[in-house]
């Protein structure tokens, strides 16, 4: 193993392991905000007890922590009683997935500032602090805050950095920043989400981007800091690797949808494009491939520009098993 690779594991002698929740930073004459987390979880053992540490061992001094598990048959229940004195409110009880669980905590929340935290991602050291004394430098109350984040995979190793910034010259109404911050760094007001109506919970994997694009109708103030604070964790039982296809399309869906709101139709085109070549087309079927070739076509002009996506998904075609 090397030093870049020895720097990228987060081990139990590291974050999030080796701190005590009993801790609190003391900010001196500075009243910080509540921040409200809710972790959605089922059958997440493997890497649940990481992520209910990355939140209660941030020694954030105003901090809501709820945890709805959707009745896991695992060993998730006896890690949350492990730390329920820590844990704000939690229940473990059938529920209609994930986008359900999430609105069930934010309906308790009580928080200025909200976000959910997957049963296998991960906080960053001090990130509640950051994003608390960002919000103490808002203009307005309907509010976006956003750090920057990694991918990490099923042994926590650090795999890719995703960084957030402002991107003005879209008009769309979608939150209007680039360079693909991930769900678990983009913090939000309680009273925006209020506004909006909260997560659709007939949207079972791209619930985040139709709330982001709720967003964007009321103009948030969008605050964006320069520091790591959330990690999002890809590995085999993922919804985002397990059930890829699924998710493609129901994403290539929703942007048909946002698409007819928008006088800039040929954001979602691009985005949709995007999302197909980035696709692996390894495990479908012939049927499903030519399913994605007719949305790439539908949405990509044969053009200078886009010459390198079709070559890309041509390659991609003839190399997939």
């Amino acid at each position: 193993m090397d030093n870049n690779d020895s720097e990228n594991i987060l081990d139990k002698k590291s974050w999030p392991w080796n701190f005590t929740p009993d801790e609190v930073n003391q900010e001196e004459n500075i009243q910080l905000p509540k921040i409200t987390i809710v972790t959605p979880s089922y059958n997440q053992a493997d890497f649940l007890e990481e992520t209910i540490l990355s939140i209660i061992n941030q020694k954030y001094p105003n901090l809501e922590y709820i945890i709805i598990d959707g009745g896991s048959t695992d060993n998730s229940v006896e890690i949350i009683k492990k730390y329920e004195k820590y844990i704000d409110y939690w229940v473990s009880e059938k529920d209609h997935g994930q986008s359900h669980a999430i609105n069930k905590g934010f309906a308790r929340a009580t928080g200025d500032i909200l976000n959910w935290i997957n049963s296998d991602d991960v906080l960053c050291e001090n990130a509640l602090l950051k994003i608390g004394k960002a919000y103490l430098n808002r203009k307005n109350d309907n509010l976006i805050i956003i750090g920057s984040g990694y991918e990490i995979d099923e042994k926590s190793i650090i795999t890719q950095e995703r960084k957030a910034f402002h991107n003005n010259s879209e008009p769309n109404l979608y939150i209007n920043i680039i360079g693909k911050p991930i769900q678990q760094s983009i913090f939000f007001s309680k009273k925006i989400n209020n506004e909006v109506g909260g997560i659709n919970p007939l949207i079972r994997y791209p619930m985040d981007i139709d709330l982001y694009f709720k967003f964007g109708f009321l103009e948030p103030e969008i605050i964006i800091i320069d520091n790591f604070v959330a990690s999002f964790r890809k590995h085999s039982n993922s919804k985002t690797v397990s059930q890829d296809y699924k998710m493609l399309l129901e994403k290539i869906n929703l942007l048909q949808y946002l698409e007819y709101y928008d006088q800039n139709k040929l954001f979602y085109k691009n985005q949709i494009s995007s999302y197909i070549i980035s696709f692996s087309f390894k495990g479908i079927s012939f049927k499903e491939k030519i399913l994605l070739c007719r949305e790439f076509l539908k949405n990509t002009s044969f053009n200078q520009k886009n010459r390198y996506k079709y070559r890309v998904l041509f390659s991609k075609i003839i190399n997939a098993n």
